[in-house]
This record gives C-alpha cells, sequence and structure tokens, in this order.
C-alpha cells in the first residue's frame, strides 16, 4: 500500500494501467468513456485566451506577464507586463487592446486574480 505523501505524484496513465491490469475498468466503461474535445473556435476574434504568467523578479519589483492569445489563430494579440494582477491596472492594459484590435466575441481566463476571485463578479468589474 502506498503512504499518502504530498510530495508523491503519480500519472493519471500509471493509475488506468494498474486499473486495467486488476479487471477494475472493463471495456464497458472503457467504451463509454468520451474523448477529450478541444474548445476550438473557426474565426479570429471568436475566443480570445487571457492570463497571467507567474511572476518574477526585477530588481526590487515584480513583473506579471499578461497574455492574449486568439484561440482559432494561435495570435500573441498581447503580452504586457503589469506590475501587479489587480483590476484597474488589467482594465488599463485591456483598453489599450480592445482599441487596437477590437472586441472578441467570447474570453476565456484562468480562475485566479483578477477575474476568478469573486467568481463572476470579479470578470464583470473589469467592464466597469
Amino acid at each position: 500500500m502506498l503512504e499518502r505523501r504530498e510530495s508523491l505524484r503519480i500519472a493519471p496513465s500509471t493509475v488506468t494501467h494498474i486499473l486495467h491490469r486488476h479487471d477494475l475498468i472493463g471495456p464497458a466503461a472503457s467504451a463509454a468513456a468520451k474523448p477529450w474535445k478541444r474548445f476550438e473556435h473557426e474565426q479570429p476574434n471568436s475566443l480570445w485566451q487571457m492570463d497571467f504568467k507567474g511572476h518574477f523578479g526585477m530588481g526590487a519589483r515584480r513583473c506579471h506577464p499578461l497574455t492574449v492569445l486568439d484561440d482559432p489563430s494561435r495570435y500573441h494579440v498581447a503580452l504586457v507586463a503589469c506590475a501587479n494582477e489587480q483590476r484597474g491596472t488589467v482594465q488599463a492594459a485591456l483598453q489599450r487592446v480592445f482599441a487596437q484590435y477590437g472586441l472578441p466575441q467570447r474570453i476565456n481566463t484562468g480562475n485566479g486574480p483578477p477575474w476568478g476571485t469573486g467568481g463572476q463578479e470579479a470578470l464583470s468589474a473589469l467592464a466597469v
């Protein structure tokens, strides 16, 4: 039996292989599993993906890179070096991006600040 440790990481494929080997996942369950489907859009500006890519030190300050990617074309609409991940900073950056490229039909974001912390209200607040 495995001892529970936070540092222990087992690949999902390994777990699946073990379950199959012990006949705990049968052919019916395998056949019923649905294949993964990518949320893909066909036309530019139909879906943008936005997220912060962590942060790193720059002397006494930190840089928070904000990326904006057009999903269908894979074109990097923006890479903005932000001083923080606060609403006002993101609003200002996105206003410049929207002025240059227009508004996308949909936006997919990460779930951290500033868009995910307060649920739907957090993302809506960016529009104010």
